[in-house]
This record gives C-alpha cells, structure tokens and sequence, in this order.
C-alpha cells in the first residue's frame, strides 16, 4: 500500500502513526499450540487437578507449599508509601485502610454461601495455589458504581485462560463462568465481559467480575504458570512408589532375596511349589529356622529327580542380596527424596520440620533468615506491586502500597544493621534526627536533633546507648529493656576499672573472649565483641576517653546492652 506525501507535515503521516503503534506493544509471535477446550478457553500445559493432588500424596511438598503460602501472605499487611512517591496524599491512606480493614469490605474463600474471612485468608489460600498449581486467580467484588468492595479466593485449577476473547472462564463441571481481566472496566474505553455468555464490549448484559490472575512464570508455558514442583515430578512419583510397594521389589530391582540350589537333582514341580510354601510362611515368623531334607523329598514326596547317585544329592539356600539392610536403605531414598523437593523448593529443612542440618545451614535461625530474605520477600514485593497495580488502580489510590508482615524471623535486626553501616558511612556528617530516620524512629523536638553526630563531645557517648551524667535519655531516646535489636545479656565481666571520663564509668576487658565491656555515667553496661586487646589498652590510654569509643568502638564493633 502507498502513501501519499504529506507536505505539511513532510512525513509519511500513515506510515508513522503505523510504527508508533506498533511500537507502543510487543511484537513478539504468539505463542497457540494449546489445544482449544470449552468456553473458548486455552488448555494448559498439565492437568492443574493432578498437580493440586500432589498436596495429599507427598508431605514435604505439601509443607513447603503451604509454609510459602503462609510466610507470603498468611500474617497480614500494612499500609505504606509507594516507594516512587515523594509526597503521598494522606487521604488515599485512608481509603486503602477503609478497604482492607474495615468490617464493611468482603472477603470470601469459596462461593456466596461461604463462611466470611480477613484478607490474609483470601490471599495465603491464592498464593497456596500459586505454588501448587503454577498460577493464582483472586476475584474483585465491586459495588454497582465498580467500586472494589472486597476479595474472593478463586481456586485456580478451575480458571482457564480464553484464547480469542480477553478475560478468564471458570470450568466446574458441564457449567461456565466468564470473569473479566483485572482493570479492564476502569480503561477508556472500558471493556467489559459477560459473566453468562462471555461476550464483551463496552456494555454487555450480565457485566462479569474481574479476576486478579498471576502465573508463576516458566519459559516452557505462555498462558500459564508452572509450579516450582514441576522439575522434581519423577522424585515426587517415586517417594511415593517406595512407600507403596514391596521393599523388597524396590530394593532389589526385582531381583530374589535368596535362591534353592539342587545338586545332582531337579525339583519336581510338586517340590518347587512346597518350598515356595514353606518359604513364604516365614513371613509370619522371620525368626524361624528352615530345614531342607534332600532324603525326604527324594523318598517320599519324589520331588527330586535324581541325575545320578542319590549320594551326590546336595540342597542348599544362598542369599542373592549379601549385606542389605532395607529399613536403613529404604529411610535412605527416602530422605534423598526429600532433600530434593526442599531444595527444588528453596525452603530450608527446618521449615519442613527436619531438626537435621543438611546442606542449607546448621543454624535454624541462620535458615529461616535467608529463606525469608531470599525467597519469601522477593515474592511479597512482587505480590504487593500487583495489588497495588490492580486494587488499588481501582480505588483510585496511587501515593500507597501494601507490605506483607513476615514471621519467624526477626528482621529488624537486619534492618537495624542496615541502618548502623550507613550512618557509619556518613563519617559523622549526618544530624541526630537523620541517623534517627534511618533506624526508624521518631525526631527529637528542639535543635538537639538538628546536631551532627560529629559535633557530639565527651558528655555523651554513642547515640544509640549514651545517657547523661543527669540522667537524661540519649539522643536516640532510651534503650528499651527488651530491645529486639541487640537481646540483654545478664553476665557482666569482673575486675571493671574505674576511668576518668565525664561519659564513661568504668571499663573492663575479657582478654580470651575479647569482649570489651564498658559502663557509662547513665548507669548502662554495653558489651562490645571481637574487640582486639589493643584497643582495650588505646581506649585506656587516650587522653579523651569518649571521643576515643565514639570514633574507634561504637561503629566497629558488634555490641549488646546487658543488665
């Protein structure tokens, strides 16, 4: 097709406009293979109903499933700033906080007649599915206006993806149901879908809900998700063939445990099938003594055909599986088993209930750590962009977001380390009140919290312990007896030695655990670790005693406050 020239604009005007739209979307080829099943839909890749058995059949699978279900979601969320927004506008937090709090909002975990839930019911049992299955489906409840009114769990074996026509359609059974695609109703123009007959338009007559829906992404599947399970399949299937066949069969590869010889003779088909009466009768008594009597078979039940002399007539019973022991092999493959759906997984032993070690770490808290650090909180970030990107798009609310509550682990102690390195980083050229906002505590009032660390002088000591001589709390406000950050300790060190210092009292040092102990004027003891012996004798030797812990001890060393 040709264009004309435009002479005003000097520009292929069509041309132009043609690029730019394709431009503004991927132009990647669609992927179709999937076979078409009903209501217009995609079939997926594997039967979501299998995968969604595999819960009942493998206990390991079915604990990690559910530990990553509860660690993402299952512990509520907060309302927050969205991380791109300098100034958030305090009224859309109310209304995110009327949404997800209040009594009137909705949240259901099956059909109408359900029971009514909280919202970490509603998404802990999605993102169950979205582990098990490869991919979850949250329905959006609006009032009439399409006001998001609340949250229904949708199980996500029955959702399919539909192939010509946007949105989802439910398969129960020979009935349908057709949802449309989250935010599609809040576009210009909207696009709306018909819940009974799944046509769409700008109006239709049954308007659809929509469906929140999020694939757990394998570059093997376009319209659907794969759960993490998937490359472990054969491990699964087996685990469960060793617990329901014979270990005998499953040690042996079939082999027989043991074998009858005859020499100088063939047993008759009569004889071969009393010994194989006689052997297996043993089953009920494996401490019984078999006696094979060559004489006896040959005499009186002709059982053996004899080839020669009847003197040269021999039977003996050899094993054919010399030093198995099959309990402890059996709890072998097993444990191989299981170490290879925890690590398919990512979840450490110790949220599987294993007390063993195991190649994730020798530490439980150490497990649980970088399990939620590297596991579970990339998946609530992501999970939180697409609420945010499709609840509260809807509500109209863009300055905040949602952050998932994480369990198990204390993280505060990590973010309060976070904070201490980069206040350290500032070299003392950060206020009170800034090294206050970094550790997440409230401003001082008054000019005290506009002070640079570098200017505070030998009447205070390190802004997250010091007190005055009069009493009065630290800059950072007071300790608190139960400090998460840094747990009391009760043990002091003996022999402390009075200094001369208008901040600290006293100072001790415990030369083979280089623990550096020192009590300061407020009356509090702080115990620093690691400390080399030579910084001891350096703090006990400088001319000004608080300047000397404030710039060679407060930030190098690891330290705790005991009582």
């Amino acid at each position: 097709m040709t264009q004309d020239y435009d002479t005003q604009t000097g520009a292929y005007s069509e041309i132009t406009k043609s690029i730019s739209e394709k431009a503004e979307s991927t132009q990647q080829l669609d992927e179709k293979y999937q076979g078409q099943i009903r209501g217009g839909a995609i079939k997926p890749p594997f039967d979501p109903t299998q995968m969604a058995e595999l819960l009942e059949i493998n206990t390991t699978h079915a604990k990690c499933v559910y530990s990553k279900g509860r660690n993402v979601a299952g512990y509520g969320l907060e309302i927050v700033p969205h991380p791109d927004v300098e100034d958030p506008d305090e009224s859309q937090k109310a209304v995110a906080e009327e949404f997800w709090s209040s009594g009137d909002s909705d949240w259901q975990v099956g059909p109408v007649d359900s029971e009514r839930s909280t919202p970490a019911d509603v998404l802990e049992m999605a993102w169950n599915d979205f582990e098990a299955i490869g991919w979850l489906s949250i329905e959006m409840l609006t009032a009439t206006d399409g006001t998001p009114t609340g949250l229904a769990y949708v199980p996500a074996m029955t959702i399919r993806r539909r192939r010509e026509k946007p949105g989802y359609v439910q398969l129960r059974r020979a009935r349908l149901q057709y949802f449309g695609n989250a935010g599609d109703r809040y576009e210009d123009p909207p696009t709306f879908v018909d819940g009974k007959t799944g046509r769409t338009g700008k109006s239709v007559e049954n308007p659809a809900n929509e469906l929140i829906f999020k694939r757990n992404h394998s570059p093997l599947y376009t319209y659907y998700g794969g759960p993490d399970i998937i490359p472990a399949l054969p491990t699964v299937q087996g685990d469960n063939a060793a617990r329901e066949f014979n270990i005998d069969f499953f040690e042996n590869n079939a082999v027989p445990r043991m074998a009858v010889i005859v020499e100088g003779g063939e047993l008759t088909e009569k004889a071969r099938e009393d010994i194989h009466d006689l052997l297996h009768g043993m089953r009920d008594n494996d401490h019984r003594t078999i006696v094979l009597e060559a004489e006896k078979l040959l005499k009186e039940s002709g059982g053996i055909s004899v080839d020669g002399d009847e003197d040269d007539l021999k039977i003996r019973v050899e094993p054919l599986t010399v030093g198995i022991d099959e309990d402890a092999s059996f709890q072998e493959f097993r444990d191989r088993n299981e170490h290879e759906i925890l690590k398919t997984h990512d979840v450490p032993p110790i949220e599987a209930g294993q007390i063993k070690s195991g190649s994730f770490s020798t530490d439980a808290e150490a497990q649980r750590r970088g399990y939620i650090e590297t596991v579970i909180q990339p998946k609530q970030e992501a999970f939180a962009e697409l609420l945010y990107e499709t609840v509260h798009d809807a509500l109209g609310v863009t300055d905040y977001t949602v952050k998932f509550h994480s369990r198990g682990v204390d993280t505060r102690q990590t973010d309060a380390e976070i904070a201490r390195t980069r206040i350290a980083a500032a070299r003392g050229a950060m206020t009170i009140n800034e090294a206050r906002e970094e550790l997440g505590l409230e401003p001082l009032d008054g000019e005290q919290g506009e002070d640079l660390l570098a200017d505070i002088d030998d009447d205070s000591s390190d802004p997250m312990q010091r007190q005055a001589a009069d009493g009065k709390d630290s800059a950072y406000g007071p300790p608190a007896e139960d400090d998460p950050i840094r747990p009391p300790r009760t043990k002091q060190i003996g022999g402390r030695v009075r200094v001369d210092s208008s901040n600290l009292s006293e100072v001790g040092y415990d030369d083979l655990l280089q623990v550096l102990e020192i009590k300061f004027r407020g009356g509090r003891v702080y115990q620093y670790y690691e400390v080399p012996a030579q910084v001891h004798e350096a703090l006990l030797n400088a001319a000004s005693k608080g300047k000397y812990h404030h710039r060679n001890i407060k930030w190098d060393f690891e330290y705790r406050r005991i009582v």
